[in-house]
């Protein structure tokens, strides 16, 4: 019988694992929870966030309900209302920077619960930021 023991790290923002320091370290360096986070995807298109994460922070709603109230299975009053906000701050965001990583990141470090993100569908915005992005190699504009 072979027994190892290995060293498994972990994220200091999230919840991630893996199994080499480097790796973790990258990951780190990239995550959504990082608050001084580097954004692969800005760099990649070169488009960079006007805002950095904190700005665009700033623009969602502060409350102390950050997770959604039901009331016979539909939102309460309160829950809807706030639900209107981060609609409307997501719009902001979308002023502030392009990015749909970015705009994840605002919104998982601001502790609002993913059922008030209706207005934010990141693989539907992932896809289309490829989409455009691809067409515009195609053109020769990368």
């Amino acid at each position: 019988m072979i027994v190892k023991k290995v060293n498994r790290y972990y994220c200091e923002f999230c919840k991630k694992s893996k199994g080499t320091k480097s790796s973790m370290a990258s990951h780190e360096r990239h995550c959504t929870m990082n608050p001084n986070r580097e954004c692969r995807m800005c760099i990649k298109l070169e488009s960079g966030s006007i805002a950095s994460i904190q700005e665009l922070i700033a623009l969602l709603p502060i409350s102390t309900q950050k997770q959604p109230i039901f009331v016979d299975g539909v939102f309460s009053a309160e829950s809807e209302a706030f639900d209107k906000l981060v609609k409307e701050a997501v719009l902001e965001i979308r002023k502030a920077t392009t990015c749909p990583v970015c705009i994840l990141s605002a919104l998982r470090q601001s502790g609002i619960d993913q059922v008030f993100w209706s207005e934010f569908n990141y693989k539907e915005e992932m896809a289309k930021l490829w989409r455009d992005y691809n067409q515009r190699k195609e053109n020769g504009y990368y």
